[in-house]
């Protein structure tokens, strides 16, 4: 049952976002077309050029709102409205529905954010994208020659805190709703309450644990030694982002857990 789900799901999105990713595209390539075409001294097609490219950074920053948003309305509607009493009747528990909501959801923002990488690629695509790819390779070698151990770390770090993050955050979208959905009345604004509540309480108490631990040190810009310099900015990166990688996944545990609570124990559909 649970891989029906899961099927049932992604079709269920899938429309939406692969709509979406298609338009983007198409936009990305008729974006490209006008950027390459060059008339010279004509001003309307020059002005014509900047309102493209002005759209195009619009819809940049819309994929992700857009991504956002159908990952919080379809947890609300499928789970929190009608659509609930046939959702919580199937031979699945609360959590297994949380678990596909919370898979699925980080499929399409990582598709959102592949499919926003493509289309800057073809954009800058015959503009010097070799040579920027080759100056990154030998900047990164170059890191890699003198500070190969603290540069693999702070790799896996930020790249772990990447996806950590994207749990982090889809979960805690939920657990807002869930909160939300404990309102007889405006439910959507209580879930937008809750939401920037849990992240000012969220950010003052990791902001006075960095202060307490002493995680910030801006010693290393008062080194002689570049080498010497580059390792201590490192090392402080590695464990600023070692301290954040933890408490990012605690918090991710602890919003799944309590989403799951409040909709086994305290579920009040609309």
């Amino acid at each position: 049952m649970l891989g029906k789900l899961f099927k049932h799901e992604f079709k269920a999105t899938g429309r939406h976002f692969i709509l979406m990713y298609i338009v983007f595209i198409i936009f990305t390539l008729f974006n490209k077309l006008f950027l390459e075409l060059s008339i010279p001294s004509n001003k309307f097609f020059s002005h014509f050029q900047n309102i493209f490219m002005f759209f195009y950074v619009i819809m940049c920053a819309a994929i992700f709102i857009i991504t956002g948003v159908l990952i919080v309305y379809r947890f609300y509607k499928n789970l929190m409205c009608d659509e609930g009493y046939l959702m919580f009747t199937l031979p699945v528990t609360v959590s297994e529905h949380i678990i596909v909501k919370t898979v699925i959801s980080f499929v399409w923002t990582l598709l959102s954010a592949i499919t926003f990488i493509i289309s800057i690629l073809i954009l800058v695509c015959g503009h010097g994208l070799g040579e920027f790819f080759h100056a990154c390779t030998k900047f990164i070698k170059g890191l890699s020659t003198y500070y190969g151990t603290q540069l693999n770390l702070f790799i896996l770090i930020y790249l772990t805190s990447l996806i950590i993050g994207i749990f982090y955050s889809i979960l805690q979208s939920y657990f807002a709703i869930s909160i939300g959905q404990l309102a007889g009345k405006h439910r959507i604004l209580t879930s937008i309450g809750a939401y920037f509540a849990i992240n000012f309480v969220i950010q003052n108490i990791i902001g006075f644990i960095f202060i307490f631990t002493n995680t910030i040190d801006l010693k290393p810009f008062y080194i002689d030694n570049e080498i010497e310099i580059m390792e201590n900015i490192f090392h402080y990166l590695n464990t600023f982002g070692f301290i954040s990688l933890v408490l990012n996944t605690a918090l991710t545990v602890v919003f799944y857990f309590a989403t799951n609570l409040i909709l086994t124990r305290k579920l009040n559909l609309e």
